[in-house]
């Protein structure tokens, strides 16, 4: 090879090297900077809801910060996109803190949410019902005044360690949680689109 011709591939290699880098350091940035804008807020007793808060964000691609309502509460301006999920109780939606950030924060809230989910046992059964879809619906769509956004009732597990009960099950599914935090990102992707 003529040394013309080595150091012009040479510097052509290591240009393309210092473009990949650039490239990557900016895709780096771009999630960096959107993280701020997105959190996954949640309650959890067992750890299932906990799980699929981060589930969730996985499959928004890791860019949501996952904030457990009992350690924190965040201010609502803090963030641009919020996704709430809590856990079933009997008629309840737990923990409290989870309905008295809605109460609160209502009217701001209606313009951020993306996205809502509800955890419960059922008993072990892990069959969908329209009971369990009223539930999510009068406990968290309905009070927040939104439609037409992603929301899912979500099947947790029973660990008698942990709640009493005196029968154990694992309706967890990793799938159904990265699953519904694309429909998620996909619904916001589509609306930016069409709102221009």
């Amino acid at each position: 090879m003529e040394r013309r011709a080595f150091c012009k591939t040479g510097f052509a290699g290591i240009g393309a090297l210092a473009l990949s880098g650039t490239i990557q350091a900016m895709e780096y940035s771009l999630k960096a900077s959107e993280k701020k804008k997105w959190v996954v807020l949640y309650g959890s007793q067992c750890g299932s809801t906990r799980e699929y808060a981060n589930y969730i964000n996985e499959g928004l691609g890791g860019i949501a910060d996952v904030v457990d309502i009992a350690q924190t509460t965040p201010d609502i301006n803090d963030y641009e996109h919020f996704i709430i999920g809590g856990w079933r109780n009997a008629n309840n939606l737990m923990p409290a803190g989870i309905p008295g950030f809605i109460n609160a924060n209502k009217v701001p809230l209606k313009e951020k949410i993306r996205g809502v989910f509800v955890v419960l046992g059922n008993n072990g059964n892990a069959t969908l019902s329209s009971s369990l879809t009223s539930f999510l619906n009068d406990k968290l769509v309905t009070p927040l005044g939104v439609s037409n956004l992603p929301a899912k009732v979500l099947f947790g597990r029973s660990d008698p360690k942990c709640n009493n009960f005196s029968f154990s099950y694992d309706n967890v599914s990793k799938d159904a949680g990265v699953d519904f935090g694309k429909s998620i990102q996909a619904t916001h992707t589509q609306m930016r689109r069409f709102n221009g």
